[in-house]
């Protein structure tokens, strides 16, 4: 029952924090797999990690919302210095979509210095979101909180750790301290992505 009581407002938060985490940016699972929060999977004997290369971590699953949450923003605000950046934007198939071809299509040939200048801000800026994505699960304090896994039943505690997170990401926003909304946004995320990892919410359709 707790689960259901917060599923509806955490599933409504989930779109919208990603577009905030998009608008940071911007200034500036197919069948078999499975969800782990680290792509090493153990040691053998001489230290050498072993590893699922089809696991789908908070990283890699951060990082590709976040790709198609851009995908849909640009295509929502086209380019008006390139009339054929929506049409280029939609050559682009699930395979070669990345943020680089992405921002190479929105920008078109004649401003693909732009485009290089807006690809390394974005991926400097990915990568402040999923480091404090990851560091959630390995900082010594957070590592531990219930709230920040969605551990022990913490349903109520971890909704509001979620709604607590997005408020101060919107005033950080406001007072133009992206760097530290982006790092808040990864804790954000990564407690998200927990609550459906975490809980049996998903088995319950």
């Amino acid at each position: 029952c707790k689960i259901a009581d917060s599923a509806e407002t955490i599933r409504t938060m989930t779109v919208a924090s990603l577009q905030v985490v998009f608008a940071l940016l911007y200034f500036a699972s197919s069948p078999g797999e499975c969800f782990i929060p680290k792509r090493s999977y153990g040691s053998i004997l001489d230290g050498t990690e072993l590893e699922w290369e089809s696991s789908t971590t908070h990283k890699t699953m951060t990082s590709k919302a976040m790709l198609l949450v851009a995908k849909a923003t640009l295509l929502d605000n086209p380019n008006p210095r390139f009339p054929d950046s929506i049409e280029n934007i939609n050559k682009i198939d699930e395979e070669s979509l990345t943020s680089s071809s992405l921002l190479s299509a929105y920008y078109g040939e004649n401003d693909q210095t732009l485009a290089r200048n807006q690809w390394r801000q974005y991926e400097a800026a990915v990568e402040t979101v999923n480091q404090a994505n990851v560091e959630t699960d390995t900082n010594s304090r957070l590592g531990k909180l219930a709230s920040a896994h969605f551990d022990n039943e913490q349903f109520a505690d971890g909704q509001a750790r979620l709604i607590n997170i997005r408020s101060q990401v919107s005033n950080l926003i406001a007072k133009e301290r992206y760097a530290e909304a982006r790092t808040r946004a990864g804790e954000l995320l990564h407690t998200l992505q927990d609550f459906y990892s975490h809980s049996n919410w998903v088995e319950m359709g």
